[in-house]
């Protein structure tokens, strides 16, 4: 049995489920009997970050949106150093991301993506990461 799957139109948010594919479209949702596993995430191509944060602070802000309630701030905080580690984004962890656009220096480009795929993965590493031009920047 062959199953095409064409996606396309408006991009879902990071972190969405994949449960279910079917003819022509895409269904999401959250994984079965309350398991929280991440199938599918999400690299945006156009970074989306508060200029006047740092990387540590975005990543923490995510942390407390995608993380379980249950989780501790002290695990929230050692997920966000192991990202931080993991991406090699240490070194300008505790720099402004800024913002070209208004003339904000900040972090650099490959910094950036770097952090957008932080963003994604910050919940659980997906069994599928989607980055749109992820050598861009």
């Amino acid at each position: 049995l062959r199953q095409d799957v064409c996606a396309h139109g408006h991009s879902r948010p990071a972190g969405c489920r994949l449960r279910n594919l079917w003819r022509g479209g895409l269904q999401w949702h959250a994984g079965e009997h309350g398991a929280d596993e991440t199938l599918v995430s999400a690299v945006p191509q156009e970074d989306v970050f508060l200029a006047a944060l740092t990387p540590r602070e975005m990543l923490s802000f995510a942390a407390e949106l995608r993380l379980p309630q249950s989780w501790s701030e002290r695990d929230r905080n050692n997920r966000v150093e192991e990202v931080l580690h993991l991406l090699h984004i240490e070194k300008c962890a505790d720099t402004a991301i800024g913002d070209e656009k208004i003339g904000m220096r900040g972090i650099s480009g490959g910094e950036r993506r770097r952090l957008s795929v932080g963003m994604a993965i910050i919940g659980g590493l997906p069994q599928v990461l989607l980055c749109d031009e992820p050598t861009s920047g």
